[in-house]
């Protein structure tokens, strides 16, 4: 939930969809003198949308599984998000919830890359309107004071050849949705 569990699931943080082969990143650029991992702003912010979209697929389906095979995350995440992803699915299965519906991702904005380096963040809004939280009895337990939309700030970072998410936060200034 790289932070943002309150909301029940703001990716297993978001509300968490099928799981996808590990996204290669573009590589360094065509230069032979650029150690560059990205060529430019736009591709940067093109790969971690792609990785960002990939993550929520994967959020969901764990999150409609109760929390259950969490590390299908791994190909996407640093360990620390992992490890944060993990607690967030055991408190899921420890309240007996889980969620169903898709979470839409409305904006991906680039806040700002380093191209050398591959590190990214972002800003994103996240759409939880036909997300819905139900116990183990069926019942909608889906928290009334949830915001439907919400702006949350995922940084990337470039570690063995791929882009992984390295952090899902809340965003508490003025929101992109």
């Amino acid at each position: 939930m790289l932070g943002a569990y309150g909301a029940i699931a703001i990716t297993l943080g978001s509300v968490l969809a099928g799981c996808t082969p590990v996204v290669e990143g573009p590589g360094p650029a065509s230069s032979p003198q650029s150690s560059a991992v990205f060529s430019s702003s736009k591709q940067a912010a093109a790969a971690a949308k792609a990785v960002y979209e990939k993550y929520l697929r994967i959020g969901e389906v764990v999150s409609e599984s109760g929390g259950n095979d969490v590390d299908r995350f791994a190909p996407f995440l640093t360990k620390s998000a992992l490890d944060a992803e993990r607690k967030g699915a055991e408190e899921l299965r420890r309240s007996k919830v889980r969620t169903f519906g898709m979470t839409e991702l409305r904006k991906f904005q680039l806040q700002r890359a380093d191209l050398k380096s591959g590190r990214v963040e972002a800003y994103a809004c996240i759409d939880l309107s036909d997300v819905k939280v139900e116990d183990e009895d069926g019942k909608d337990v889906t928290p009334a004071s949830r915001p439907s939309l919400q702006t949350l700030k995922p940084t990337f970072v470039w570690s063995g050849g791929h882009l992984l998410l390295e952090e899902n936060g809340t965003w508490s200034g003025s929101s992109i949705c």
